[in-house]
């Protein structure tokens, strides 16, 4: 068992060593999925990054390296990169204001499920809870079928989630709230509104991008 772990995890990053790096799109991607220097200057944006205000945070805008990284996660099966986006993200939140006692997910559609064959905001959750040594628990589920929130206006986007989301137990304490990208907040706004119907005391939301207007894409060391 352990020889054949062993083989798997060579072949790994030997298919790895053939990639292109998603975030310059010009390195061979190495074992974390980016090349050195882009691993080394996601964390260094991330470190340098004003501390996070407010309910919300986000390591970068959606656009250039983290727009690139968030698309080859989602569509290009790049799961992998969920490890260390969900690092970054643990990175981000180390310290933002009393420390959760949970760690939880936007849940994926069902559609969306069947598509890509794993849930990408689980992923980075379960890998945040891991790096900030808290438990990682799926407390939401769908409640209902809804639409992609992609081509919706911004009202359309808040009808669309409003009540699409429950969770599936009690919750207690605060909760860190984890997904890929934050657009207009609508899913985000619904998903912590259950958190709280079933208890939790405080819902915070770490994103990997967030949809800024005009924000220029970020470039990065390659």
């Amino acid at each position: 068992m352990a020889l054949g772990s062993s083989l798997l995890a060579s072949a790994a990053r030997a298919l790895g060593a053939l990639e292109t790096c998603p975030a310059c799109l010009s390195a061979p991607a190495g074992e974390a999925g980016v090349c050195e220097p882009c691993r080394a200057w996601l964390e260094a944006a991330v470190v340098s990054s004003p501390p996070p205000v407010g309910t919300t945070c986000w390591l970068g805008p959606y656009a250039g390296p983290w727009e690139r990284l968030v698309t080859a996660l989602k569509h290009r099966g790049a799961r992998r990169l969920g490890g260390l986006l969900g690092r970054l993200v643990a990175l981000r939140t180390s310290g933002w204001g009393p420390a959760p006692d949970l760690v939880t997910a936007v849940p994926a559609s069902p559609r969306r499920l069947d598509e890509r064959g794993f849930d990408q905001a689980a992923v980075l959750a379960a890998e945040a809870a891991r790096a900030l040594g808290l438990a990682y628990r799926p407390t939401l589920a769908r409640s209902r079928l809804s639409l992609s929130q992609k081509r919706l206006s911004r009202s359309a986007r808040a009808a669309n989630a409003e009540d699409a989301f429950r969770a599936t137990g009690r919750v207690r304490g605060r909760a860190l709230l984890v997904d890929d990208v934050l657009t207009t907040g609508a899913t985000a706004r619904a998903c912590a509104a259950a958190l709280l119907t079933a208890g939790a005391q405080e819902v915070r939301v770490a994103v990997v991008a967030r949809t800024v207007r005009g924000a220029a894409a970020p470039r990065g060391p390659c």
